[in-house]
């Protein structure tokens, strides 16, 4: 069995956003209101929004879910379709990818 096979193993997913200049403030909104309703979504463990370092227009989400049959629920369930009809209309394209965390190291705090 590997690290990917065990039921703790965190499914980490990237979504890059592509949008018009003018909409960025918008969907950080958007995403805002989104983000609340995600986080009551079983098998959820977080989420980040991010600004995309060299592209100004793309921004970037990431999403840790309990698993990969957790994230694929959200992904084929009432909550992800109602968000992307409101994504839709303000993004011009974009990635997916994602992943299995296989370890974590947290930072030493204390130094």
């Amino acid at each position: 069995m590997t690290a990917a096979d065990t039921p703790e193993t965190t499914f980490r997913v990237v979504i890059e956003i592509e949008l018009a200049a003018d909409d960025t403030a918008r969907f950080e909104r958007l995403w805002l209101t989104i983000a609340d309703e995600v986080a009551g979504v079983e098998g959820c463990r977080g989420q980040w929004l991010l600004r995309h370092r060299h592209r100004a227009d793309t921004l970037v989400i990431m999403s840790d879910w309990l698993d990969e049959a957790a994230f694929h629920r959200f992904e084929q369930g009432p909550v992800h379709a109602r968000h992307r009809e409101f994504i839709r209309p303000i993004r011009t394209g974009g990635s997916f990818s994602a992943a299995y965390v296989l370890h974590h190291r947290p930072a030493d705090v204390s130094a």
